[in-house]
């Protein structure tokens, strides 16, 4: 799949986020980026942890890891933790180095638009919307406690809306890691504060 692995000029190694600061200059235009590029860079919640709480390395991946900054997170399935600190501007700064869990992922959203189930407009669309939902979710972790029930349940309706919708656009059938091991889990009641 050349289109999922083509490095725009954001993503060379020794260029980190460049594309993404070419792209908030006015005076220079944007490189052009094939579907998938676009789509992915427009997004970026798999590596925000929206979809997943780590990801998984080889052990060979373990040391470069380590000297890429990532943080390490050892057992049976030793991985990184999301969100990935290399994430900048919905860019990734290590492109050219990323681990091969990151090379090879796909969500569903991008499964749908490499297999022309879903236009790049369509797709798109969704995440906007995804992203709206995420934001809100993240200024819910922001916000204080809330005072009363009637807000306690909003956010709840609202971190229920968020994980339907992922697991509806983005959340990949085949991948064996679930929604519930995202950052998103780190918003649920705790037992007893109902």
């Amino acid at each position: 799949h050349l289109a999922f692995a083509f490095a725009t000029p954001c993503f060379a190694s020794a260029g980190a986020g460049v594309r993404c600061r070419l792209m908030a200059s006015a005076s220079i235009p944007p490189p052009e980026l094939d579907a998938a590029s676009t789509l992915c860079t427009s997004c970026g919640l798999c590596c925000e942890g929206a979809l997943h709480g780590h990801a998984v390395l080889r052990p060979d991946e373990l040391n470069r890891a380590r000297e890429l900054g990532l943080s390490i997170m050892d057992g049976d399935a030793p991985g990184f933790y999301l969100p990935c600190p290399k994430l900048l501007d919905r860019c990734c700064s290590i492109y050219g180095e990323r681990p091969s869990v990151c090379a090879g992922y796909k969500c569903q959203l991008l499964i749908d638009l490499g297999s022309e189930r879903v236009s790049l407009d369509d797709a798109l669309a969704k995440v906007a919307v995804a992203r709206s939902m995420f934001d809100a979710f993240a200024a819910d972790k922001l916000a204080p406690q809330p005072a009363t029930a009637v807000e306690a349940g909003a956010r709840i309706l609202r971190l229920t809306a968020l994980r339907l919708y992922l697991d509806k656009h983005f959340v990949n059938a085949d991948d064996a890691r679930l929604v519930s091991q995202s950052v998103i889990g780190e918003l649920e009641p705790e037992a007893g504060s109902r």
